[in-house]
């Protein structure tokens, strides 16, 4: 929420002052959940919505005067105090301010699925590149993470009221998708893609399994083991998913996730739209006002699109 309220004001253009405000509004509104990430439901879509618009209107009502408490950090009851129970340095929020860019710590996920099942549908994609593996060569896979992973995606598969959550959040399905699809993209999460029985078949033949021994290697490190029908096993792991600090996605991997969000959208923007918007970004910083890259992804109306055909 604070990024938000942050990148609200600047757009704003709001005084130090009120950005000082708007940030300790912000702290007044901070809250969330894991909880529906485990559960599967549409509230894991909500909550980044709820925080984009919680920071927008901190940073409005900064503007129109409305002031937050000046020490929302370091106070007795503020942020380091309450969230970060005596173990945040409030000067290390603001240290190297302007300087270094904390963005470069932001997890960019490469895969259109939970942060942690990266790990492993990059481990399955990587057999699938390396040795031409498919899923009909698989007799069975058995997948390890840390506890903290595994009780986000670990558990047994099962498709509820949001199929597409219930896969993204699903380590099992993850790999049994990049089994079958060699790829991992937004429309194999589609609900119709989910309840594929060729993918739930192949679901059946994996194990995920919660080993405490990968927490001394990181929150989000994995191993895999597929056994294929010759009876060989392939072993493979990973401390440090694509996209997690450490282990950085290139700019074409950047924009390939781009493309996969414009070509799922219901009326994506022509590819000289999408062009001129990543020629626009690539340049941002000379931007008179970001908003100038909104109508670079607008398409037209359908009856205006069939008026220009």
């Amino acid at each position: 929420m604070f990024s938000a309220a942050a990148a609200a004001s600047r757009i704003l253009g709001l005084t130090t002052e009120q950005t000082l405000h708007a940030l300790a509004l912000a702290f007044n509104r901070c809250g969330g959940s894991f909880q529906s990430h485990v559960d599967g439901s549409l509230g894991v879509r909500v909550v980044q919505g709820w925080v984009a618009q919680a920071g927008l209107q901190c940073a409005q009502m900064a503007q129109r005067g409305i002031t937050g408490p000046d020490n929302f950090l370091g106070g007795h009851y503020g942020f380091a105090h309450l969230y970060g129970r005596g173990t945040l340095d409030p000067e290390s929020v603001t240290r190297g301010l302007g300087e270094t860019w904390k963005v470069k710590n932001v997890v960019f996920k490469k895969y259109p699925s939970c942060g942690v099942t990266q790990g492993v549908t990059e481990l399955a994609l990587g057999l699938v590149s390396e040795l031409g593996l498919r899923a009909a060569d698989v007799r069975s896979a058995e997948v390890r993470l840390p506890p903290y992973a595994h009780r986000l995606v670990g558990h047994a598969f099962r498709i509820g009221a949001n199929p597409r959550v219930d896969a993204q959040f699903n380590a099992g399905y993850c790999v049994a998708n990049a089994l079958v699809r060699q790829a991992s993209l937004l429309e194999h999460f589609a609900p119709a893609q989910v309840h594929d029985p060729v993918v739930r078949e192949m679901i059946g033949r994996i194990r995920v399994i919660a080993d405490e021994r990968l927490d001394a290697r990181g929150h989000a490190a994995v191993d895999l083991a597929v056994i294929t029908n010759d009876g060989r096993t392939h072993l493979c792991g990973l401390d440090i998913p694509p996209g997690f600090p450490g282990n950085e996605l290139d700019d074409a991997q950047h924009q390939a996730r781009f493309r996969d969000c414009l070509a799922y959208a219901p009326h994506p923007p022509s590819p000289a739209q999408s062009g001129q918007f990543l020629q626009a970004l690539d340049g941002i910083a000379a931007l008179p006002d970001v908003r100038a890259l909104l109508p670079m992804l607008i398409v037209p109306h359908s009856a205006e699109r069939a008026a220009r055909a």
